[in-house]
């Protein structure tokens, strides 16, 4: 009996982070239909990194990569990569990445027409939006399991 009742908060957990993860997937869908604009880098974590700067930080705290862009005259600055950056920060910056990336350099990203500070460098689906799915799914299978008594 108690297994059936840890399989319902296993299942009701994997629903609950399901919604962040579709809202995310839905950002990333919209986003092949933002316009663009050129940005600048400057900032990328990779120089930081390579001068040796990076003892003692977290990757869990501060931005990987910044850029600044300009929209009808008001300048924006944002860190955000992908869609999934909230989700999977770490795993989508990894170094390969980040050196295509590299400070001073311009290049075209993608922004929300109605909230002109949200914008990717990498609009549109990518593998990391699915990595959360087939994780939830995992634990969501796990709760099916203990509710229909196969674990």
């Amino acid at each position: 009996m108690e297994k059936v009742y840890l399989g319902w908060i296993f299942i009701a957990i994997g629903c609950f982070a399901l919604l962040p993860i579709c809202y995310y997937i839905f950002i990333a869908i919209k986003s092949r239909s933002w316009p663009k604009r050129m940005a600048m880098i400057t900032y990328n974590s990779l120089a930081v990194k390579k001068a040796g700067y990076w003892e003692g930080r977290s990757l869990l705290s501060g931005d990987l990569i910044k850029y600044r862009y300009n929209v009808e005259r008001v300048d924006y600055e944002n860190s955000q990569i992908t869609a999934a950056d909230l989700i999977v920060k770490l795993m989508v910056a990894s170094d390969e990445l980040l050196a295509n990336f590299p400070e001073k350099e311009m290049l075209e990203i993608a922004y929300n027409p109605n909230k002109p500070q949200q914008s990717l460098l990498i609009s549109g689906l990518t593998k990391w939006n699915f990595l959360p799915i087939v994780t939830i799914g995992i634990f969501i299978a796990v709760g099916i399991a203990l509710v229909i008594g196969r674990i």
